[in-house]
């Protein structure tokens, strides 16, 4: 049997695309902890079966800390910009600023 395929920040960033457009609902893992009471540090989320969690930096989308699918497939920062790499791939990255600033405002809003 072989390992599952690697999620790649493609795949995230298309999850996070949809839950932009307003296609699936994005939700806080723990309620208790939302984006503002977290000022700087991880928030986890779930959206469409997926678990994301974000680093809120003051405030601001920074990076996909880490994000696991429906299927069981996980991926972390660390996959996404090994040490020593030149290019880190952050699947944040590949949203436009619309599409970043929608879900800044969802995952303000998330409950």
């Amino acid at each position: 049997m072989s390992a599952p395929a690697a999620i790649t920040p493609e795949e995230v960033a298309g999850v996070l695309r949809r839950v932009a457009r307003g296609e699936i609902p994005i939700a806080l893992v723990e309620p208790a902890h939302t984006w503002t009471d977290i000022y700087a540090g991880d928030v986890a989320f779930t959206a469409g079966g997926w678990r994301i969690v974000i680093f809120n930096d003051c405030m601001e989308l920074d990076y996909v800390d880490s994000a696991t699918a429906p299927d069981g497939r996980h991926a972390d920062f660390e996959d996404w910009h090994p040490p020593g790499a030149t290019h880190f791939a952050c699947p944040l990255c590949h949203l436009t600023r619309a599409e970043r600033e929608a879900l800044e405002c969802l995952v303000e809003a998330a409950a």
